[in-house]
């Protein structure tokens, strides 16, 4: 029994046992005691929440972070503790007879992630487990599972998938969702280990088409050793396969920080333009409030002269919003000043292209 399933069915006990001293002190029979029962109340009450509230809490974050189809102990905790009344447990997650590896992650699709649940299916299924999400399996649990970003080459290995000692008796079901764009998709594909002499790291690799892979042993994709079916490392296959514009589709467009700050702003200035929300305009107050930041800034790296650079550009900063030109302007108009004459604050680096700096210039590789 883990910590949540244990303070799952302990709350079960808890609240009852709250209620029972709530009526104890208010009954003339135990008026004697009164105070020995507040004193146990409160005891109990406090030591419930410092108990409670943090496992519960973990308990939740946990499945927040494991994506909408992980569940808390609030989902399952009632059928948990009923197979463990029935003396009939759930079963194992997948077998215990082989050899423990640790499992890693690929992802070759550049446009989305993946979401994905693995179960050992090379045992009979335990009709007592239900399929209560769509990345369930009815009769099994899963042996893996977890998040993958888009165009991921491996590198976080976790503990553990139990391997049998002999390649053909492995036999796998992989769901996952496919994410991306505000659309997710469900796929599932039966898989089966490649031979090998014996048990090594396992990569589950997802292909574009809605396929997917189990590899064993060998190096990360790139490497000589790798022994996936697509070779290479994951942004050099996809752009064997695609344009340079998918392929970085959900990674940074430019090696200069500051082109990728100015595309940053001119997609949001542009969508603000085109939206109906209300225009925020520079003011004579916020000039006041940006000159004051500026100088406690100024005047705390001032000594330090690893800021060298940084304060003389926030001292020409200061001398430049101290000019009235600057108040009626929307912001997105101050940015493209600011950049087009190096002053933009969120960037050491200068913009490559002054035409970046620019509202409506778009990349002509990259489209925006």
């Amino acid at each position: 029994m883990d910590i949540f399933l244990f303070a799952f069915a302990l709350f079960h006990f808890y609240i009852p046992t709250l209620f029972v001293l709530i009526i104890m002190m208010n009954l003339p029979k135990f008026a004697r005691i009164r105070k020995k029962l507040g004193i146990s109340l409160a005891a109990l009450f406090v030591g419930g929440l410092l108990f409670f509230v943090p496992v519960f809490f973990f308990d939740g974050l946990a499945a927040g972070l494991s994506g909408p189809n992980d569940r808390t102990v609030w989902d399952y905790g009632y059928r948990e503790l009923g197979n463990m009344l029935k003396n009939n447990p759930p079963r194992p997650l997948g077998r215990t007879d082989g050899v423990d590896v640790a499992m890693d992650t690929v992802n070759f699709y550049a446009d989305r992630g993946i979401r994905y649940a693995l179960y050992d299916i090379s045992g009979a299924p335990d009709p007592s487990i239900e399929a209560d999400h769509p990345l369930d399996l009815a009769g099994y649990h899963p042996v893996g599972g977890g998040i993958v970003r888009s165009l991921y080459g491996g590198g976080s290995r976790e503990c553990c998938l139990n391997l049998p000692k002999n390649s053909k008796e492995g036999r796998y079901m992989l769901k996952w969702e496919e994410v991306g764009e505000g659309k997710e998709k469900l796929y599932s594909q039966e898989l089966t280990l490649p031979a090998y002499d014996s048990p090594d790291n396992v990569f589950i690799v997802f292909l574009e088409g809605h396929k997917a892979e189990l590899v064993v042993g060998g190096g990360y994709p790139g490497e000589p050793g790798w022994m996936g079916s697509v070779k290479g490392g994951t942004l050099g296959a996809c752009l064997r396969a695609h344009d340079r514009a998918h392929c970085y589709k959900n990674l940074p467009h430019y090696d200069n920080d500051a082109d990728n700050q100015a595309e940053s702003w001119r997609i949001r200035c542009r969508e603000q333009k085109n939206s109906n929300e209300k225009i925020e305009i520079f003011t004579k107050e916020n000039q006041v409030k940006q000159i004051e930041f500026l100088n406690a800034l100024l005047k705390e790296h001032e000594a330090d002269p690893n800021y060298g650079v940084f304060n003389q550009k926030i001292y020409f900063e200061i001398q430049r919003e101290k000019r009235g030109n600057r108040i009626g302007k929307t912001y997105c108009e101050l940015w493209s000043e600011d950049c087009a004459e190096d002053f933009d604050m969120s960037s050491y680096d200068s913009v490559s292209n002054k035409e970046m700096c620019k509202i409506d210039w778009r990349s002509p590789v990259f489209g925006e």
